[in-house]
């Protein structure tokens, strides 16, 4: 207490979960005889989490967990204490299913400083294992530890040139060694140096290293298929011959882990190829790494109907050597299902270049170092696809200024992801020379990060759900739309074909006020009034005269009810001048307005009527929901009214069929912001989605933006303590008829009512679900409960 303690401060936020907790479990990816830095990790801090393994004598106490992906029927759990391996005394160790509830094996400690082990040899290959780590309880015996882990089988290293499928071209010792009986089969591990290894049936491996070391070292999948269910890997550390896969005739290899190609020097050939009818699955991180290497490039390369999916990243990282350079050709295709990264330290070091009709799908961002060195090159017919789903993403544009710019032929833009804007344009000027479609997702562009059409460039769909949001060029003789918007509000502007090739121009919407800054109380005596709910910035560069067509939509623009009196109107610099009405389309719900004469000046635009006619505002400000302790709080503010007799508040379950739930009586005419509110307080259970609906005395009626809100019928459900002990507590008001029943992991009834305090000093300890259900028998919340 005090006035003189008051003041700023900051707040910051982590709701990242560790790997206390089963859901953040660390994921072990190098499954290959692997251990961890000593004394890596530790149980100081951490807390009980999931089951105890049955052989423990108590806990859980202190859990720390680890996952990984089976890549052998076989493993080898060690946990490492003592001396530099760890500070941690009496170590307990566990190995569960993917649930992370049932057991496949424990280990209990031996004594204070033993390190243990637990082995398994009944994995299923593909299936994900949770390793739970623990320590007998005491905080004394808390500390760090190492962990290891061995999931493969039997080593196989080539011998000789030949098919995979022959044990004459394998050695179970070296290189050097004597032929083996077998060849690399489930959870072995396959080493290829200095020979060229065909496979043209199906095979399976763990992990796949291929080393350039004395001779050519080549892995021709032609026909075949080889799924990898660990890494695979590609090296060569200065020697100089050639070290690549091809993939061919309808060949297939499918990598369940990351990919890793290395090149750290070596004047010859390096990289991967996939030819027409063949296919290459990463599911993980696909990575290049070049730190040197002369003569030349690095190459992936995708022939035909050849086609590249990488299932998380695909990552160019060059500090040294040649240029690592990709190529897709006649119809490839290749996707990253999350970014691409091109990191390089100068020009022409990284390149991408699309030829002929391939495609690239880009499912996050594309991320570039600094300076933004990196290059896209698209030739012909070529289609690149921004298609994320899942998040917003970055665009890659522009350039380092230098030479490594980004180019594109075909563009689409096709985000479904709920939040806004879905895509950001990054890195400079993105520059569209055929087809750019809009099909899903609002493009967030600045001047300095701007989108820009060619002459040649057509331009189609664009609507509410996909629009540039921020600055649009245009460069050329053809006439064009401008698929702008902002705030929800598709608006687009067009203009008829300027006269100059090099000509530009660049629109821009507004979905607010024009006043202050351009006073809509100024205008030409011919004008009655102009509008407050929006307006367009259209600059041009050069000499071109053009007709400007205005578009109106009562969802954003206000009340038009007599389209023969709208005009166009442009503001000069001190006074909106009266443009004339040279044609409409449409109705008094949505059309278009074109200028009554080519304009020879540009600058903002927008609707004006030159009656009292088209009123045009309420300029509507905000509409919102909020669900607060069950009632649903609907709240808008309006910046303008003219003519507004009320507002309608409407509700429906599936956005077809809508109930009225409230009416309020609107301000008539205003030009100050008014707010209004009111509250829904029997809302649905489950989605609702509301809308605001504003009618005009003379029955004109326009619709805001739809809001959905989530209502489970009750507060968010929380429960306490958890992990439990001898009783339970429910913090919730619960619907009416809502009854809460909690089962054991083993599917138990263990309690059923509406008690919000229940005992549970007789319960075993293990994992509790607690489901509440409303009246009609419908789970609308439950929640995970320790003991």
């Amino acid at each position: 207490m005090g006035l003189g303690y008051r003041g700023t401060f900051t707040l910051c936020i982590d709701n990242t979960v560790t790997y206390d907790y089963v859901a953040g479990a660390i994921e072990l990816t190098n499954l290959n005889n692997w251990c961890s830095a000593n004394a890596a990790y530790t149980t100081i801090n951490a807390t009980a989490d999931g089951l105890k393994g049955s052989c423990w004598e108590n806990g859980p106490n202190y859990t720390r967990w680890f996952k990984f992906t089976a890549i052998s029927p076989n493993v080898t759990l060690q946990m490492k204490v003592a001396g530099a391996e760890g500070t941690l005394q009496h170590p307990n160790i566990a190995l569960w299913q993917a649930d992370a509830v049932t057991q496949v094996g424990c280990t209990k400690r031996i004594n204070a400083t033993t390190d243990i082990s637990l082995s398994s040899t009944a994995l299923v290959v593909g299936n994900t294992y949770y390793i739970s780590c623990d320590n007998y309880m005491g905080s004394w015996y808390k500390g760090t530890f190492s962990l290891c882990i061995d999931n493969v089988d039997t080593d196989y290293y080539s011998i000789a040139d030949g098919a995979w499928n022959d044990g004459n071209n394998w050695s179970i010792v070296s290189h050097v060694g004597p032929a083996a009986a077998s060849y690399p089969n489930v959870g072995d591990v396959a080493h290829i140096q200095d020979n060229t290894i065909n496979i043209t049936t199906p095979e399976v491996a763990a992990e796949v290293n291929l080393n350039v070391n004395a001779l050519t070292t080549l892995l021709n999948i032609n026909g075949g298929s080889l799924a990898i269910s660990g890494q695979l890997n590609l090296t060569n550390t200065g020697n100089n011959f050639d070290g690549s896969i091809l993939v061919q005739g309808t060949g297939s290899l499918i990598v369940n882990d990351a990919a890793t190609f290395t090149r750290n020097g070596g004047a010859n050939a390096f990289g991967l190829a996939v030819e027409t009818g063949s296919s290459v699955t990463i599911n993980k991180n696909f990575e290049w790494i070049s730190t040197g290497g002369t003569v030349t490039n690095s190459t992936l390369t995708l022939n035909g109907s050849g086609a590249l999916i990488v299932g998380q990243d695909l990552i160019f990282n060059h500090t040294g050597g040649m240029k690592m350079f990709t190529q897709l050709n006649n119809t490839s295709t290749l996707t990253a299902s999350r970014d691409i990264s091109f990191i390089a330290g100068a020009d022409n070091l990284v390149e991408m270049e699309l030829n002929n009709s391939s495609s690239l799908r880009i499912k996050r961002n594309v991320l570039r170092g600094t300076s933004s060195y990196g290059k896209l090159t698209c030739n012909n017919n070529t289609t690149v696809i921004y298609n994320g789903t899942a998040n917003s993403q970055l665009v890659g544009a522009g350039g380092s200024g230098t030479g490594d710019t980004f180019t594109y032929q075909n563009l689409t833009f096709d985000n479904t992801h709920i939040t806004i804007p879905q895509l950001i344009l990054t890195g400079g000027n993105l520059i569209v020379q055929k087809q750019l479609v809009f099909a899903n997702g609002i493009v967030k562009s600045t001047p300095t990060n701007m989108l820009v059409v060619n002459d040649s460039t057509s331009t189609f769909l664009g609507s509410a759900t996909s629009y540039v949001y921020g600055p649009l060029k245009k460069i050329g003789t053809s006439a064009y739309t401008f698929h702008v918007g902002k705030a929800g509000k598709y608006a687009p502007i067009s203009i008829s074909a300027p006269s100059v090739a090099t000509d530009y121009f660049t629109a821009e919407y507004f979905n607010t006020n024009s006043t202050p800054t351009y006073n809509t109380a100024l205008h030409d005596v011919s004008i009655n009034h102009v509008s407050k709910s929006e307006y367009w910035i259209l600059d041009r560069v050069g000499t071109s005269n053009v007709n400007v067509t205005l578009s109106w939509d009562n969802s954003r623009s206000g009340l038009i009810d007599t389209i023969s009196k709208l005009v166009v109107a442009r503001w000069d610099g001190s006074t909106w001048k009266d443009h004339g009405n040279g044609g409409t389309t449409g109705n008094t719900s949505a059309g278009t307005i074109i200028s009554s004469a080519s304009i020879t000046s540009f600058s903002p635009f927008t609707l004006a009527s030159i009656t009292i006619a088209n009123p045009l505002p309420i300029t509507l400000i905000s509409f919102d929901a909020t669900l607060i302790k069950n009632n649903v709080w609907l709240v808008w503010k309006t910046q303008t009214e003219i003519n507004n007799d009320y507002f309608t508040l409407e509700r429906s379950s599936n956005l077809e069929n809508w109930e009225t739930i409230k009416e309020v009586n609107g301000a008539g005419n205003s030009n100050t912001t008014l707010g209004y509110s009111t509250v829904d307080q029997k809302p649905l259970d489950g989605v609702s989605y509301y809308r605001l609906k504003q009618t005009d005395f003379n029955g004109a009626y326009s619709y805001s933006d739809i809001k959905s809100i989530k209502n489970n019928g009750f507060d968010n459900l929380t429960v306490y303590p958890n992990p439990i002990k001898d009783q339970l507590t429910i913090f919730n008001n619960l619907c009416d008829g809502c009854v809460v029943k909690i089962y054991s992991s083993f599917g138990q009834l263990m309690f059923e009512g509406k008690q919000q305090t229940i005992n549970t000093y007789l319960w075993k300890n293990g994992i509790y679900e607690l489901m509440l259900y409303n009246s009609k028998g419908k789970i609308v919340n439950k929640a995970r409960i320790v003991k």
